[in-house]
């Protein structure tokens, strides 16, 4: 599996927000791990059937921290 997260200037100045930070959390769920700069980030998993719990973490923290 490979994740690629980007954020806008807006959200990592507003709301905190940091590319690695996210797509390393998601990552790790799915047994891998990553990271990035603010803006972008990648990270790769092993475990395939882990990506919808992935999914959903990540919709969770985006939730919490800028709304739906």
């Amino acid at each position: 599996l490979n994740f690629v997260r980007a954020i806008t200037d807006d959200l990592i100045k507003g709301q905190k927000l940091h590319a690695g930070e996210l797509i390393r959390e998601v990552a790790r769920i799915a047994g891998g791990g990553g990271g990035g700069r603010p803006h972008l980030a990648t990270a790769g998993a092993k475990n395939a059937e882990k990506i919808g719990v992935a999914v959903d973490k990540l919709k969770e923290v985006l939730r919490k921290n800028i709304g739906d």
